[in-house]
């Protein structure tokens, strides 16, 4: 058996080549963000947030990330998500460029995180394929290129760095880092959670604390040493007790004191509504396989993903089955831990999946953290042959290219929903490539949009909601009366406020 690496050792010329390689790999596939501009919420959370226009600090640490709007409020408090957009607007003004490079550094931050916590475990050569797994896979690209997503960027980091803390029993910075990922999103909630598993998953209860670095020749023996001990089973017993749940104690500690700051600010939670009405159990299982495929083949890929689209054909379902079969392959060791600890990361996803019928692309960003952590230690503890690690390069060549084909996507509004309604054609996409052509003074081309949305999915209320007025802008009295028909006809007048707004939209 492979010896167990020493999560003390200082970090040497290996590893330092390993990550600058890593870094700049990610860095040039990602370069293109710094030409991506404002995309969707960008408008309502950073343009139009009286927080942050200007930037007003107390008032992000007590209030609604959406702030004063009361259609938008939503219960979600992410204070550090929107100090730093506040940093963004402080130091760059209204320019999206330096905002999107700001994302792009805190994703080669997560990167650099999840290689050193991974040398805890496996070699510099395994950290650095498993570093290059989580930077280049296309699925969660969407953190990285969208602004307003950077809560998955920095929920992520927090949270590697508190595992990196864990693994070196260090109690304070472990409870400041789970306070600074849960008040970065708060789907890190689960953090105690995910940080046991990826414990038992990275070996860390083989290995002693110790209040100082020491040398590679001192590393290596305790390397030696700890693989001697696997073949003891009653010391490896007795040493593993020594890391259990009461480790994560400061953890628990550090999320709970940032969610009961809830309390102070008086901050009412989110409201979770009722269980989606496009949700049934064949809709649902088709989301699950489309996800599952783009673990393996992650194209195409869409910001729109939702119930309402097209059941997956014969590919997705291969695909899917494909994922599942290396899921269950990556959990035949220890490894079984760390793809539980990015089931846990995935799993305040569901909610939204349940309630809104949506499944963000973002949403992947921690839970491909722990899938590369465990394919990293899989690839450490065997050994691939050739054809594995060729197809592997080709695998990361195709990563690349598909970035950047998906990085295009973000140039502008139109521009990112076109890129969704042709790769996701149902009734969300088009609804909102309607709204994003009515905002950017194109009424007659949202019109024809709102209106196949709602030919898709009758009674759309998003599109309901826009058709009177793009149409006022688009038509005339008669055209519009004639449209308003086949509006009420599809549903629309079971719309709350529709007719009125019918009426007061119509030309005069």
């Amino acid at each position: 058996m492979r010896a167990e690496a020493d999560p003390t050792a200082s970090f040497g010329r290996d590893d330092a080549r390993w990550l600058v390689i890593v870094l700049a790999v990610v860095a040039l596939a990602y370069a293109r963000v710094a030409t991506a501009g404002w995309i969707w919420d960008d408008l309502s959370l950073i343009q139009r947030n009286v927080m942050l226009n200007p930037p007003q600090l107390l008032q992000m640490l007590g209030q609604d990330m959406w702030c004063c709007d009361p259609a938008l409020r939503s219960g979600y408090y992410r204070p550090v998500l929107m100090i730093s957009l506040a940093a963004d607007r402080w130091l760059f003004g209204d320019a999206a460029a330096p905002a999107h490079l700001h994302s792009l550094a805190l994703h080669l931050g997560c990167v650099a995180a999840l290689y050193g916590v991974l040398r805890s475990s496996v070699s510099a050569r395994a950290s650095a394929v498993g570093a290059l797994i989580a930077g280049l896979h296309p699925l969660p690209s969407e953190a990285v290129a969208w602004v307003s997503a950077r809560s998955d960027l920095l929920a992520a980091l927090f949270s590697l760095l508190a595992i990196h803390a864990a693994q070196r029993r260090r109690g304070v910075e472990l409870a400041a880092w789970s306070a600074l990922a849960v008040l970065s999103k708060e789907s890190a909630a689960l953090l105690p959670a995910m940080a046991w598993c990826w414990l038992r998953g990275t070996g860390a209860s083989l290995v002693e604390p110790t209040s100082s670095a020491v040398s590679p020749d001192r590393a290596l023996e305790r390397r030696k040493t700890d693989a001697d001990a696997e073949a003891r089973p009653a010391e490896r017993r007795h040493r593993r007790r020594g890391v259990g749940l009461a480790a994560l104690v400061p953890s628990a500690v550090g999320i709970a004191a940032a969610l009961s700051l809830r309390l102070v600010v008086d901050l009412v939670p989110g409201v979770v509504g009722g269980l989606s009405p496009g949700l049934n159990p064949v809709s649902a299982l088709g989301l699950a396989a489309r996800g599952l495929a783009l673990l393996v083949a992650p194209w195409p890929l869409t910001g729109t993903a939702s119930l309402s689209l097209p059941t997956p054909g014969v590919g997705a379902w291969v695909g899917a089955g494909v994922a599942i079969a290396g899921i269950a392959w990556l959990c035949r060791g220890r490894e079984r831990w760390l793809v539980a600890a990015a089931g846990l990361a995935l799993l305040p996803a569901l909610v939204t999946l349940l309630t809104r019928a949506t499944l963000g692309e973002r949403y992947f960003y921690l839970p491909m953290v722990g899938l590369a952590a465990a394919i990293a230690t899989r690839v450490d503890r065997s050994s691939p042959p050739n054809l594995v690690r060729g197809a592997a390069a080709v695998a990361m060549l195709g990563a690349i290219v598909a970035l950047q084909v998906r990085l295009a996507d973000w140039g502008d509004n139109p521009t990112f929903f076109r890129a969704a309604v042709a790769r996701a054609p149902d009734a969300y996409s088009l609804a909102l490539l309607g709204d994003a052509l009515w905002t950017d003074k194109q009424p007659a081309e949202a019109l024809a949009a709102l209106e196949a949305s709602l030919a898709a999915v009758p009674r759309r209320h998003l599109a309901c909601l826009h058709l009177p007025d793009v149409a006022g802008e688009a038509l005339g009295a008669a055209a519009y009366d004639a449209h308003a028909a086949g509006w009420r006809a599809a549903g629309c007048d079971g719309v709350a406020g529709f007719s009125e707004h019918v009426a007061a939209a119509r030309p005069r």
